[in-house]
Order: C-alpha cells, then structure tokens, then sequence
C-alpha cells in the first residue's frame, strides 16, 4: 500500500519536475503565483489519487505505539546491594522492572521507586527512580543490571565483581 502512494507520489513530482521553474513564480511575500499554482493542480488532476488516499487512511487509522526509552546508572555494589537508578523516558511516572543477570541468568530483580532527587536535578522527569537490589549470597561474580525482558543495560552496568566494576 505505502509502495504504491509512494510510487504515484514519484510519478507525479515527474510531472510537476516538467514544468517551467517554480521559482520563477515564487516570492518570499506571496509564495507561488496564482497560474503556476494553476498548472501544478492541472498535473495532479490527471491521476487517480486513489492509492495516496488509502494510505493516508490507512495510516491515520493505525493505534501510535510508543516505544519505551530507558536512562539509568549503577552507582554501585556494596554489602551485597546493586544500587543506582532507572527512568522510563517514555513513561516517567512508571517503575522499572530491572534484573540483575549472570550470562541470561536472572539472580535477582528489583523495581526502581527509591527517591533521587539528585537524578531529577539532573533534569530528569522522576525524583523516583532509585534502586537497591539484594544479590542472592552465593551471586557469582561477572553480573550486569539490564530493564527486565530486554537487553538494555544501565550505564555503568558492564560486569561487576562484588565491590568493583570491570570495563
């Protein structure tokens, strides 16, 4: 459907591309004059609009999804606590499903929530978007911190050893 309102889209400029210069005709006060703008109308005329039009129907009807758009850190590691924070950009006022994976391996999941107000100074849409995860006892070392069901990583997120980053 788009491949042929795009190919009547082709088709048409040609046509319009045949006429004298359109900047002939044009001024920065008044725009194209009256028997120019005449002409281009007498080019388009000569088409069956018909594939444009369902497209633009088409494309008006469709449900917008939005995609979600992920920011976050990890500040750090410590007594067996992943610390840091998350915001959806898409959606702001949402918590953030986040997991802590060895490899693919889940080992433990948290949500943010945890005031910030240092990340909405930075001029981010939430003050809550902080987190704490608590590692299992036996975490192996070699972990990162990824937005649940996705393969985003935070910043920082890279693998960590207990108490250290590795890049």
């Amino acid at each position: 459907m788009f491949a042929n309102a795009l190919d009547l889209v082709h088709v048409i400029q040609a046509g319009i591309n045949q006429l004298e210069n359109p900047y002939l005709h044009s001024s920065v006060v008044f725009g194209f004059d009256e028997a120019f703008l005449v002409k281009v109308h007498g080019v388009i005329d000569r088409f069956d609009l018909a594939p444009i039009n369902e497209y633009l129907r088409f494309a008006q009807g469709e449900a917008r999804t939005f995609t979600d758009m992920y920011d976050g850190f990890v500040d750090s590691v410590l007594d067996g606590v992943v610390s840091g924070w998350a915001v959806n950009l898409s959606r702001p006022e949402q918590s953030v499903r986040l997991e802590v994976r060895v490899g693919s391996e889940v080992i433990a999941s948290g949500s943010t929530g945890e005031h910030r107000p240092d990340v909405a100074s930075a001029g981010y849409p939430s003050a809550y978007t902080g987190f704490s995860i608590a590692l299992p006892p036996d975490a192996p070392d070699g972990f990162h911190v990824a937005v649940a069901g996705s393969a985003e990583r935070l910043h920082n997120a890279g693998v960590w050893r207990r108490g250290w980053h590795c890049v």
